[in-house]
């Protein structure tokens, strides 16, 4: 008789691979938990008193941004060329950081609306003059209350303002603003 072969080898143990798996779980919990901080803490700034205020006045920023856009005689600056144009009430953004920010003064600027021209950056249009677009300004919405600036810029930013020229009500040209300059805003010193 032969000897009886030897019983066979176990096999060793299959590899599970749930560490990744569990490298995944470690990472994705900690991610939600800074998640759910960071929700938590922008729910409660938003329900403080400073929240209200910011998130307040952005939202009132944003309207009359909106609003400036489909303001009397942005069509007919649009017609002109402009990928974007918009006639901003700035008596109302003055008195949106008066009474949300007590940030200005409430003197009145030497004008009372800001009239912008927008082209895009890759446009092949040729840019209105500021004179071009404060004449179709005033003949569309008619004169302001105190006169109006007006920027022609090619994209956005101040590197790419084209122009920047400060109107009488009439439309005359009172002064040219540096080009690349934001007018003064109402109540800055």
């Amino acid at each position: 008789m032969q000897p009886a072969p030897p019983p066979p080898r176990p096999l060793p143990p299959k590899k599970s691979n749930r560490g990744c798996l569990i490298a995944v779980a470690i990472v994705g919990g900690v991610g939600f938990v800074v998640v759910a901080l960071a929700a938590f803490g922008i729910y409660r700034f938003a329900n403080s008193s400073q929240g209200k205020m910011v998130f307040g006045t952005i939202g009132d920023v944003a309207e009359l941004a909106a609003e400036a856009q489909h303001a009397p005689g942005t069509p007919e600056v649009r017609a002109l060329g402009c990928d974007t144009a918009m006639a901003m009430d700035m008596d109302r953004m003055t008195s949106i950081m008066h009474e949300r920010l007590d940030a200005s003064s409430t003197v009145p600027s030497q004008f009372s609306m800001l009239v912008v021209c927008q082209l895009g950056v890759f446009s092949s249009k040729s840019p209105p003059s500021c004179d071009d677009v404060a004449r179709t300004y005033v003949g569309a919405a008619g004169p302001p209350a105190r006169g109006f600036a007006v920027n022609v810029q090619r994209g956005s930013g101040r590197a790419n303002t084209l122009c920047s020229t400060l109107y009488d009500p009439a439309g005359t040209k009172v002064k040219d603003l540096t080009p690349g300059s934001t007018p003064t805003v109402p109540g800055a010193k």
